[in-house]
């Protein structure tokens, strides 16, 4: 499953325009992280404010294989004026990005898993409308099944039953009132009009090569 911040932070890729997006990230596959536990100059996984305000994201890339031309492509990354290193995991290649604004707030905001203030609506209508025609998706053994207000009352124990389950990063980060409604309904449970749509950020998933730790609040 897709980890949040390579779901809700997919908007930083606009930061390089739509060269990069078609030509880097659109030939290989990524994931981005809030941190490498190995990354030898980072280490505030055990100040919480410290790690609030990092205003860095990490992007691991898996070229395809027989690509070729990746290393050329990493010369345009390596000449932006975010780019602070990149490094070698196995045949996959790190690399760590700034991040200004807008992002850096959605970063934060990430951070702190208050999703719906991450970006302003106008934001997530741009950058997040592939994901606006459905609320919830799961793959059973006949294909994904799509869930609605037709069908939610007759979903056995969705987390227990369904592994690859999707979850509209539209509609939690414009916090609908359509998808509070389905999780009513799946989950038999009552929202709170200000409760966030999804749950707190998994620091495991979100830090490449996490030791346990507990970040220290401030």
């Amino acid at each position: 499953m897709t980890n949040k911040t390579t779901s809700f932070m997919y908007a930083f890729c606009s930061t390089f325009g739509t060269e990069f997006i078609n030509l880097f990230i659109g030939e290989l596959y990524y994931t981005l992280y809030l941190g490498d536990w190995n990354y030898k100059n980072y280490n505030n996984f055990t100040d919480y404010k410290k790690f609030i305000e990092d205003d860095i994201i990490f992007a691991l890339m898996s070229p395809k294989k027989g690509d070729f031309s990746f290393e050329k492509r990493l010369l345009l990354v390596q000449s932006h004026e975010n780019y602070i290193a990149d490094y070698e995991i196995g045949e996959k290649r790190m690399v760590v990005f700034k991040v200004d604004e807008p992002h850096k707030t959605s970063l934060r905001m990430l951070k702190r898993s208050q999703f719906s203030k991450m970006y302003s609506p106008s934001d997530v209508d741009k950058w997040f409308k592939a994901s606006k025609s459905f609320y919830i998706s799961y793959v059973d053994r006949n294909g994904e099944v799509r869930i609605n207000k037709d069908n939610c009352e007759s979903i056995p124990d969705l987390e227990k039953n369904y592994h690859k389950i999707v979850y509209s990063p539209y509609h939690i980060l414009r916090k609908t009132p359509a998808l509070r409604e389905l999780l009513e309904c799946i989950f038999h449970v009552e929202i709170d009009y200000n409760q966030e749509l999804a749950e707190k950020i998994n620091i495991e998933s979100e830090i490449l090569n996490f030791k346990e730790v507990k970040l220290l609040q401030a």
